[in-house]
């Protein structure tokens, strides 16, 4: 349950930052973002050390990892 909520909460800080005008406020929604996702990257390698998924499942994590730090990292409006 909680790894579904972290996952959810990923897409739903990133969609609320992206509505905010604010750089600052934007900003702060998605390093929200970039914790749920660090959470998910956790359960999702417990779930893979315990054998529920397949090894380097939490990898793919990446793809949205990389966007996203470039999101919090850019000045200004995103």
């Amino acid at each position: 349950m909680q790894l579904l909520r972290a996952v959810d909460s990923i897409g739903a800080n990133i969609a609320e930052g992206g509505g905010r005008f604010n750089p600052a406020d934007r900003r702060r929604f998605f390093i929200i973002a970039r914790g749920s996702l660090f959470e998910t990257e956790h359960w999702l390698t417990r779930a893979e050390e315990r054998g529920l998924l397949a090894p380097h499942y939490s990898e793919r994590l990446d793809d949205i990892a990389r966007p996203l730090s470039g999101l919090i990292d850019k000045p200004g409006r995103s």
